[in-house]
């Protein structure tokens, strides 16, 4: 028994100094379509101190960063190149140009749960077939992706959001038997590997991680904004990797629930007239169709006096409650 632990881990050292290994890092979203087309308004990522809400990970919070901790070391990342989530984020999306009156946009992340899988393949195969057969680790971070749209005036805010995973598969062995290298994963919103001898591109694991993380968060958002838009989608096959679909667990729904906008409407609209003068009102401070703008246009350059305005005006509101009883 002592003699196969102590080569077992003579094993594992052979392999950690001259193996061959894989690592691959992909992004999915929990969805079965995807915009094809640019979004047709104007957006604005907003955050504090340019980063994005994480949820339940400060420091403070031991047990939850302990739950997740590839997602609590994610959350300390904001600038690990430099450059902010957010600025990474807006350029992945393209919105990279500030916009006056441009919607804002807040985004939440809220941790789900976190798999570590495939331990016990240090053991079997790797070990006891000597590295011939390679092991196979991987974690797979859940979280919730939630996204706030807040309009200018009124302050109207609506919420929405998309369940994501980002997964990180590792092989390794003495030989490269069972490693070849699998076409793109099936759906992936963002995809990272490198393969060869272990070390190849060790160092560039944490960045690439983040880069797979901001890629997802962006594509999670870009759907989002698609329904906001109700914007025409493509369909998605079901997220899968050479080793099987990609399974996402469900949302906590108590926390979109505590968002402030979930259950709004889309978009604000401003209360119906209910009386003569009301109508009148709103046709002057607030026009919303091309006639009523085309009106107060011809009063503001003189071609047209108020009282022929508001004559006008109120029997377009007169032939409009006709239209309304039929």
């Amino acid at each position: 028994m002592h003699f196969i632990v102590r080569l077992s881990v003579v094993a594992a050292a052979i392999v950690i100094v001259s193996g061959c290994s894989t690592w691959r890092c992909r992004g999915f979203i929990d969805t079965n379509s995807m915009p094809s087309d640019r979004p047709k308004h104007n957006y604005l990522l907003e955050g504090i101190d340019g980063g994005i809400d994480f949820r339940h990970l400060a420091p403070n919070n031991v047990e939850e960063r302990a739950r997740m901790p590839n997602l609590a070391w994610l959350s300390e990342q904001n600038a690990l190149i430099a450059t902010t989530y957010l600025d990474d984020i807006s350029q992945e999306l393209g919105l990279t140009n500030a916009v006056a009156g441009a919607s804002r946009i807040r985004i939440g992340i809220v941790p789900i749960e976190e798999k570590r899988l495939g331990r016990s393949s240090i053991a079997w195969p790797m070990c006891c077939t000597f590295g011939v057969f390679p092991g196979h680790l991987a974690d797979e971070i859940s979280f919730d992706v939630i996204v706030q749209f807040i309009d200018r005036n009124p302050n109207h805010v609506y919420a929405t959001a998309q369940v994501a995973q980002v997964k990180i598969d590792s092989q390794f062995g003495l030989s490269r038997l069972d490693m070849d290298s699998p076409p793109d994963a099936v759906s992936a919103v963002a995809e990272i590997r490198d393969e060869g001898t272990i070390g190849t591109g060790r160092g560039l694991r944490p960045q690439r991680l983040r880069d797979v993380f901001v890629k997802t968060v962006a594509a999670a958002v870009r759907r989002a904004i698609a329904e906001r838009e109700l914007a025409d989608c493509e369909q998605t096959a079901q997220p899968s990797t050479e080793f099987g679909p990609v399974l996402f667990p469900a949302p906590i729904q108590a926390e979109r629930v505590m968002t402030p906008g979930w259950g709004a409407s889309r978009t604000y609209t401003h209360p119906v007239p209910k009386t003569l003068e009301d109508y009148i009102a709103a046709a002057w401070h607030r026009p919303d169709t091309e006639e009523a703008k085309k009106l107060k246009r011809l009063v503001e350059i003189g071609i047209m006096n108020r009282d022929e305005w508001r004559r006008q005006t109120t029997e377009r509101w007169q032939a409009e409650k006709k239209g309304v009883g039929k």
